[in-house]
């Protein structure tokens, strides 16, 4: 799913994961996050859950470039 909100909901509802903690906006940048070897400037909102021994973090990038984003170039439509 491209939207992290829609895909939050459809993780608690279908799949009984949560809770979910509170959406934050990642800035690449902070991290001295690159891409594909160069400084990038990619920003995505992003949370994260456990289920059981599990970690889940739906992504959705926002601007910028970064593999999130290439990700969904390649296949629109979204995936895990």
């Amino acid at each position: 799913m491209k939207d992290v909100e829609a895909a939050k909901q459809f993780f608690q509802d279908v799949m009984g994961v949560g809770p979910f903690q509170k959406t934050e906006l990642i800035r690449l940048s902070d991290y001295e996050g690159t891409h594909y070897g160069q400084p990038s400037d990619g920003e995505s909102l992003t949370s994260i859950a456990y289920s059981g021994g599990t970690f889940i973090e739906p992504i959705q990038p926002v601007s910028g470039q970064s593999i999130f984003q290439d990700y969904l170039n390649e296949r629109p439509s979204g995936g895990v």
